[in-house]
Formats: structure tokens, C-alpha cells, sequence
């Protein structure tokens, strides 16, 4: 089956860098077409920000439910126009978490992005459907950084990545310093790999509790929905798996109850289906 599934990505002429399957703990199927090094993952980066938060939640130091404007600086709510604020006060962080806020563009812009955040949204529109914004990831991952009192690329790495056995692993930032929780890291097949191995194994490492299981069941729990898919918390939740995603075919596919994952990062601005589209079928034959 895995040699079907080569020849497939070779007849397609599909830009794959490598693949890496894991059941039962165990790589029972690896192959690279390009250097085993770092690609940029894009808006995978947006599920790590989530566990880097879920380290936060477990020393209590956050809860979902609390209200994001609670740890935004307060000088720049002070500029939001008052009805727009009056919506605003009122969310949670969960509410970005799982893209419930319509009203964004995809990207924040300017040479001040937390000053345009706050100013772009008129309405601030809760809903149930996915309104996908790297907007919502930026504002998680500015009060993950307030709250963990350092940059929070030095917090990820000291408390996610480290323990991941992963080497020092750089973030983006905003033009003001601010961790920009989107998109903007870069990680090797396998390393993207142990980050799905982590969640589908309910947030242990070799046995050892890095993330709470609880916030790995948070995260993947569906709480919007778009035509198609579900979202949970900077997750795509799907009925028998759920999936970190990056843009252009960076993925890592867990199926818990087949105790699988399948990763792989490629370059395919528009083939990205193709590519995805073969791997869930190749985890119904696993």
C-alpha cells in the first residue's frame, strides 16, 4: 500500500518533502524527497500556540473562559471606539480559540499590529461558523506571552519543545516584538510528527505528562464548524481524526483509535487536497 501511495505522489509530480507514519508509538513507514531539514509549517504554528497556552491552563494561570481583554495592554483598549469595546470586554479567550469571531481581514497589517486588531473589527460578531483569521491566533498568542512573562518563544521552547526532545525552535513576531502565534515557525517532518504524537497520545511524551489531558481533549473537541470540517481550538476536528494544518500541505493527521498519525510536509499551493485526500485514504488502510 505505501509503495501505491509513492506512486501516486510521483505520477501527480506532487511537491513532497517527506512523510512519517506512526502506529502504536512505532514509524512504520518513513520516506524524504527533498533534505530531511525545517520547512515552514504556517498555520500549524497556531496549534502549537495552543499548547503552549494549555502549559499556562494547567499551572493555572488562564482559564478559556476567561475574558481576553483581562490581559491585553490598556492602553490599547482605551482607543477602541465604546461600542465596539462594549462587544468586545465580553469574549473569551476560547471564543478566539476556536475562531468564533467574524469580522477580521486574514492578516493584520501596519507597523502596529495589535493597535490594528482592535480598530479593524467594528462588531466583533460571536457565531458558530468558522471566521478563519490569523487575527484570532496573534491575540492568543500576545496574552500567552503577557502571561507567561517572556517571550513566549523561549517559554515554548523551555516547556514544549525541550521536553519533545526538539532543538531550539525559532517564532515570528509582529514589528512591535510580539509573539505572533499564526504562523511563522519551521519544523522537520519528524518534529511536526512528535507534535501529533503528543496530542494523539492525550499530551504525553515517552510516558510523561507534557500537556494536560484535558486540554488535549479541549482542543480537539468541535465547537465551530465550516461547510465541511469542524474547528476546536487551533485544530481541524473531523468524525474519526483530527488534523494540525498548515497552508500550503503541512499536516499531521491523528486517529486516536487506530493510535496513527500520518505527516508530512510539502509544497503545494494548489494541490494541497490531492495530497490530503490521499493520506486519509491511506489511513483507512492502515
Amino acid at each position: 500500500m505505501f509503495e501505491r501511495f509513492i506512486k501516486q505522489i510521483e505520477d501527480k509530480n506532487l511537491e513532497i518533502h517527506g512523510i512519517k507514519i506512526i502506529k502504536e508509538g512505532k514509524t512504520i513507514f518513513e520516506k524524504y524527497f527533498d533534505e530531511n531539514i525545517r520547512y515552514p509549517i504556517y498555520s500549524a504554528t497556531k496549534t502549537i500556540t495552543a499548547l503552549g497556552l494549555g502549559l499556562l491552563w494547567q499551572k493555572e494561570k488562564v482559564s478559556e473562559k476567561d475574558l481576553i481583554s483581562d490581559f491585553l495592554p490598556k492602553e490599547y483598549l482605551k482607543i477602541m471606539p465604546q461600542k465596539s469595546y462594549d462587544i468586545f470586554k465580553k469574549l473569551t479567550i476560547e471564543d478566539f480559540l476556536t475562531m468564533s469571531i467574524n469580522g477580521f481581514p486574514f492578516r493584520p497589517d501596519g507597523e502596529d499590529w495589535l493597535e490594528f486588531s482592535l480598530l479593524v473589527n467594528k462588531n466583533f460578531l460571536k457565531q458558530n461558523k468558522i471566521s478563519y483569521s490569523n487575527i484570532s491566533a496573534y491575540l492568543v498568542g500576545v496574552i500567552a506571552e503577557t502571561i507567561a512573562k517572556e517571550p513566549f518563544e523561549k517559554y515554548l521552547n523551555e516547556n514544549l519543545f525541550s521536553k519533545l526532545d526538539i532543538d531550539y525552535v525559532k517564532a515570528s513576531t509582529c514589528p512591535k516584538g510580539r509573539f505572533y502565534g499564526a504562523t511563522g515557525m519551521q519544523l522537520t517532518v519528524g518534529e511536526l510528527a512528535k507534535i501529533g504524537e503528543l496530542m494523539r497520545c492525550n499530551g504525553k511524551y515517552n510516558g510523561k505528562q507534557i500537556v494536560p489531558s484535558k486540554w488535549i481533549e479541549k482542543m480537539t473537541t468541535k465547537y465551530t464548524q465550516s461547510d465541511n470540517d469542524g474547528y476546536g481550538y487551533f485544530v481541524w476536528v473531523y468524525p474519526n481524526h483530527y488534523a494540525i494544518s498548515g497552508k500550503w500541505g503541512q499536516k499531521c493527521l491523528a486517529y486516536p483509535q487506530k493510535k496513527l498519525t500520518i505527516t508530512y510536509l510539502s509544497n503545494l499551493p494548489d494541490k494541497s487536497n490531492e495530497i490530503l485526500k490521499m493520506a486519509q485514504d491511506l489511513a483507512n488502510q492502515v
